[in-house]
């Protein structure tokens, strides 16, 4: 909007990126709460951040991997000792410029 109120619309521009890294499977979804494994390819990062938050947005669990130069797959399972309650969450990854966010079902 200019100064004198006047407004006009530009041209719709898409941009297309490329993430270095991909979630290849979360799995099983849903989960019984205590396991929950996730594959992981094409990583450049060395260190994984994994949060996982409730319906409410509460963060539910935080875990650190560090992970070995150059490994390209990795596979872990996210709640590790943990009894994680029934409900609805978001899993969010993030792994250098790579953030990843995948929804999870606990029954």
């Amino acid at each position: 909007m200019d100064f004198n109120g006047d407004f006009s619309y530009s041209d719709e521009v898409y941009v297309f990126f490329e993430a270095d890294g991909s979630v290849s499977s979360i799995y099983p979804n849903p989960s019984n709460g205590r396991l929950l494994y996730l594959d992981l390819n094409d990583i450049s990062s060395t260190q994984l951040i994994v949060k996982l938050f409730n319906e409410s947005g509460a963060l539910v669990l935080t875990k650190e991997y560090n992970l070995q130069e150059n490994q390209d797959h990795v596979r872990f399972n996210v709640f590790q000792k943990q009894q994680i309650n029934p409900g609805f969450y978001v899993l969010r990854i993030n792994a250098g410029n790579l953030l990843i966010q995948e929804k999870v079902i606990v029954k």
